[in-house]
């Protein structure tokens, strides 16, 4: 299990979050994943499959990096299936807390796996 802890300070002292994002590197991953590879139709779906991704594969949190809000509550989900992919995961004090780093580290992953050469579907089901 992915140890909660490894969280930034700055991270966990925060509310519920409302806005969401990734770092520069994970927005480079963004762009080459959307731009580049055409594995998504846009941000946000890389972003969400990223997320699940990290919290399948239990991929430790970035940590100690700064995250650009690009997304609020409402364009990243509205009816509450990362909230509940979170908990199920463990993440049930506040699940929305985690939403940037497991997602950024997914990000990271997918993209050193996509300039490796693998194939989406080897990425996600092997």
């Amino acid at each position: 299990m992915i140890d909660n802890n490894e969280i930034s300070e700055n991270e966990q002292a925060e509310e519920t979050r409302t806005v969401f994002g990734a770092s520069e590197d994970g927005f480079e991953a963004i762009n080459y994943l959307v731009e580049e590879k055409k594995w998504f139709v846009d941000e946000r779906t890389a972003f969400r499959t990223a997320l699940a991704y990290a919290v399948a594969r239990k991929l430790n949190p970035s940590s100690g990096v700064k995250y650009k809000s690009k997304w609020n509550i409402g364009t990243l989900e509205q009816s509450g299936r990362i909230r509940a992919l979170l908990i199920e995961a463990g993440y049930s004090k506040d699940p929305y807390t985690f939403v940037n780093a497991l997602g950024d580290a997914g990000l990271k992953e997918l993209h050193i796996k996509a300039r490796q050469g693998y194939t989406l579907s080897s990425i996600l089901f092997d």
